[in-house]
């Protein structure tokens, strides 16, 4: 989420997509997620994909900006339990956008970025 925050003013949900991945998460994992999202930024959390979004009416179909945030992983490579690297972005609408490959340590103070690579935002 710290990538670009500038696309996250008055956004009403973020919405989490890793569905290009083969990742499947446990009931236990995906209530946690909801309640980190939810308690640091104080949005509706949704699992859903662009396509799924839009038939939700999650945009506005005059400028196709989402009335929230859509964070999609589309690589995921775990390289031990405490070490995974991710590629994905941050999308909001077709000129709000940004994305980037980040490596991830699980410390003791949670998960930190210890590494990122191509980064871009259009």
């Amino acid at each position: 989420m710290a990538l670009e925050p500038s696309l996250d003013s008055k956004m009403q949900f973020i919405s989490l997509d890793w569905q290009m991945t083969d990742w499947k998460l446990s009931e236990d994992e995906r209530n946690e997620l909801i309640d980190h999202f939810h308690t640091k930024y104080g949005a509706e959390i949704l699992f859903d994909s662009y396509p799924q979004l839009k038939e939700k009416n999650k945009l506005d179909p005059k400028t196709n900006s989402l009335y929230g945030i859509l964070l999609n992983i589309e690589k995921l490579e775990i390289h031990s339990p405490e070490s995974v690297t991710v590629t994905g972005g941050k999308y909001r609408s077709p000129l709000g956008a940004a994305g980037m490959t980040a490596t991830w340590q699980k410390t003791k103070n949670g998960w930190e970025i210890v590494k990122t690579t191509d980064h871009w935002i259009s």
